[in-house]
C-alpha cells in the first residue's frame, strides 16, 4: 500500500510468449492515488454549571478542510456553527434536559473519502437557588439577625456573604463557603453597631458540583433603642408644683408621664415638660414617683421608662398664740 497522499502505479508485462519468436511480450501500467481520510475531533465531554458556556476547541485533518457544528439541544454557536473555537450558550431547554451533545463533521472532500463527525457531550448542572424570606430588622444591642428561605433547587449546601464597604467598616464580617443548615441563616450583627442599614450579597453553593446560584441582594436592618429621661429627682415644699423636663430619643417619638399618686399633669400626661401638681395624699404620703414611658417603636424595638421622684416635705408653720393685755410691770 502507498503512503497517504502519494500516488503508486503498478506496471503489468506479459513476456515473449517462447522467447524466439516473432511475437514480442506487452505491459501497461495503472496508477493507484491515496487520498488522505477526513478526520474530526470535536474534543473531550464537558460538565459545565447552569448560566455558563462552553469554548469549543474543535479540529479537522486529513483531507478535510472545514467543519460544522450542530447540536441535539437549542442552544447557540458564536460567532457560527462553522467556527471550530465557538462558543456554546446552553439554552433553557438544554439545561433543563441536563445533557446536551455537539457533533463536528468535517466537509465532503474531493475524491472518494467521506465527510467523517465526532461528538462530545455537555453535562449541564443545575445553579442552586434559594427562596428568601424578608431582610432581617433587629434592635440595637442584639447580637444576631435571623434570614429566613424556603425551597432550594440544586442542592445548595453552603453560602456565602459580601457585605459591603459601609457595613465591613461597622464591623460586619463577610463569610466565605459556610455550611447552609436548615432555616433561617443566622447572621452576627457586631456588638455595638450604629443604628442604620447594611447591605450586603447573598451566594448559596453546591459543594459537590462547584455551582453557585445567582446574587440575592440582602439588607440587614439594626433599629435605634428608644430612650427615656425622666430627669432628676426634686425635692418640694407641699403646696408647691414641679416644672417637669422629661425626654425622649433613639426610636422613640412621644413620651407619656403616670404617677404612682394621685396629683395631676397639666396640659396633660403626654406633655414632656408638663407641670405636676401633688394632690393631698401626694402630700400626706411625702413622696411620688412620676414615669415616663415612650411610645412602641415600629419594629422589634420596645417602649422603655424612666423615673423620678418628688419629695413633699410639709410646710413650715408658726403660731404665736393669742393677743394679751397686761399691767405695766408685768410680763
Amino acid at each position: 500500500a502507498g503512503e497517504m497522499g502519494t500516488t503508486v502505479t503498478l506496471t503489468w508485462t506479459v513476456p515473449d510468449p517462447d522467447g524466439t519468436g516473432p511475437c514480442q511480450g506487452s505491459s501497461d501500467q495503472v496508477a493507484i492515488t491515496f487520498n488522505p481520510a477526513a478526520t474530526a475531533n470535536a474534543n473531550i465531554d464537558q460538565v459545565i454549571c447552569a448560566g455558563s458556556t462552553v469554548t469549543l476547541a474543535g479540529s479537522v485533518g486529513g483531507s478535510a478542510t472545514s467543519g460544522t457544528w450542530t447540536s441535539s439541544g437549542t442552544g447557540t454557536f458564536s460567532p457560527g456553527v462553522t467556527t471550530l473555537t465557538a462558543v456554546y450558550t446552553p439554552s433553557a431547554a438544554d439545561i433543563t434536559a441536563g445533557t446536551v451533545t455537539l457533533t463536528l463533521t468535517t466537509n465532503d472532500p474531493a475524491g472518494p473519502c467521506p465527510a467523517v463527525s465526532d461528538q462530545m457531550v455537555i453535562t449541564i448542572n443545575p445553579a442552586p437557588t434559594i427562596t428568601l424570606g424578608a431582610n432581617p430588622t433587629v434592635c440595637q444591642g442584639t447580637t444576631s439577625a435571623s434570614l429566613p428561605y424556603t425551597a432550594t433547587t440544586g442542592t445548595p449546601n453552603q453560602y456565602s456573604i459580601d457585605y459591603n464597604a459601609a457595613a465591613n467598616t461597622a464591623g460586619f464580617v463577610d463569610v466565605t463557603n459556610a455550611t447552609l443548615a436548615a432555616s433561617p441563616i443566622t447572621l452576627v450583627v457586631p456588638a455595638g453597631v450604629a443604628a442604620g442599614t447594611y447591605n450586603a450579597t447573598l451566594t448559596v453553593r453546591n459543594s459537590t458540583t462547584g455551582c453557585v446560584s445567582s446574587v440575592y441582594n440582602i439588607t440587614v436592618t439594626v433599629n435605634p433603642v428608644a430612650t427615656a429621661n425622666a430627669n432628676i429627682d426634686q425635692t418640694i415644699c407641699a403646696g408647691s408644683t414641679v416644672t417637669l423636663a422629661g425626654s425622649v430619643g433613639g426610636g422613640a417619638t412621644s413620651g407619656t408621664w403616670t404617677s404612682s399618686g394621685t396629683g395631676t399633669f397639666s396640659p396633660g400626661a403626654t406633655t414632656l415638660t408638663a407641670v405636676y401638681t401633688p394632690s393631698a395624699a401626694d402630700i400626706t404620703a411625702g413622696t411620688v414617683t412620676l414615669t415616663l414611658t415612650t411610645n412602641d417603636p415600629a419594629g422589634p424595638c420596645p417602649a422603655v421608662s424612666d423615673q423620678m421622684v418628688i419629695t413633699i416635705n410639709p410646710a413650715a408653720t408658726a403660731n404665736a398664740n393669742i393677743d394679751q393685755v397686761i399691767c405695766a410691770g408685768s410680763t
